[in-house]
């Protein structure tokens, strides 16, 4: 059985909210380890403006930000990866405070809402989770007493909206108490740009697979930068391996000599949008 909702109408919470996924709604993926994908959309420190623990939030595939067949080829304005769908805030935020296992009613979703936005915030110590799937395939959060007293600890996830979703789920655990933010948002994606060389360039995943994939870059003077790596390069199995192993045994044996010669892991060079032009390097771990 669903609790009753204290609903809390927060205007400040909510411009804060709305400030933050304006400024960083098309960064926010830069920040995912590897290379830029546009699969998930995940915000940490949203509210806040801080950083849950290491590892603290998982299930990052339950989100997938617009359909294959949906794709319109707009062209990525200035400050917009290419790939990269371009988010737009609709309606107004609701705010919730929930403790065990609640509901919430999202059928009533403004024209043109693509995807909610949730998102969760500690109240208390413990594991939260939230999200569309019933079965429970839910991105999860654990808190820590510093990131409830530092009010770090919460995270944001968009989540795609079909005609069969009509409510997003969140729990807690017995004692915990946390506060769902739920945002409608709009999601236009933007086509691939092309070079002179005729080599596509952007952000991977929504079904695009561009020549040369946007990365967080390493600078010659160690600061961070968006730069391109080419596909062949993350996609290689290793340096000295261009393909992938045909066989669970050779992967094996592949991965133990990778292990050995390259235990810190390798590094890739990162162009310009050009393919040509080197910028600096990207870390690929094992």
């Amino acid at each position: 059985m669903n609790p009753e909702f204290s609903v809390v109408r927060s205007d400040a919470m909510r411009a804060q909210l709305e400030q933050a996924v304006a400024v960083n709604a098309h960064t926010a993926a830069r920040r995912v380890p590897g290379w830029i994908t546009g699969t998930s959309l995940l915000i940490v420190g949203l509210v806040a403006g801080g950083a849950v623990s290491a590892a603290a939030v998982t299930g990052l595939q339950a989100a997938s930000p617009v359909d294959d067949m949906a794709r319109a080829e707009v062209g990525a304005p200035p400050g917009v990866l290419p790939g990269m769908p371009i988010i737009s805030l609709l309606g107004e935020t609701a705010s919730y405070e929930i403790s065990g296992e609640a509901t919430v009613d999202i059928s009533a979703r403004p024209i043109g809402a693509t995807h909610v936005r949730a998102t969760i915030s500690c109240l208390t110590v413990g594991a939260f989770s939230w999200g569309t799937d019933p079965a429970g395939n839910n991105p999860s959060l654990y808190c820590r007493a510093a990131d409830v007293a530092s009010g770090s600890g919460n995270a944001s996830m968009d989540f795609p909206l079909d005609a069969g979703t009509h409510l997003l789920f969140a729990q807690t655990g017995p004692e915990g108490r946390a506060l769902l933010v739920v945002q409608y948002v709009n999601y236009v994606p933007t086509a691939l740009g092309r070079n002179a060389s005729g080599e596509t360039y952007g952000v991977a995943g929504i079904g695009l697979e561009p020549d040369l994939v946007a990365v967080d870059g390493i600078a010659p003077d160690g600061s961070s930068f968006v730069g391109y790596a080419r596909a062949t390069d993350l996609d290689a199995f290793g340096p000295d391996w261009p393909g992938q192993p045909s066989s669970p045994e050779e992967a094996l044996e592949w991965q133990r000599e990778r292990d050995e010669r390259y235990p810190d892991g390798w590094e890739i060079p990162v162009y310009s949008s050009d393919g040509r032009t080197v910028l600096g390097r990207f870390l690929v771990s094992n």
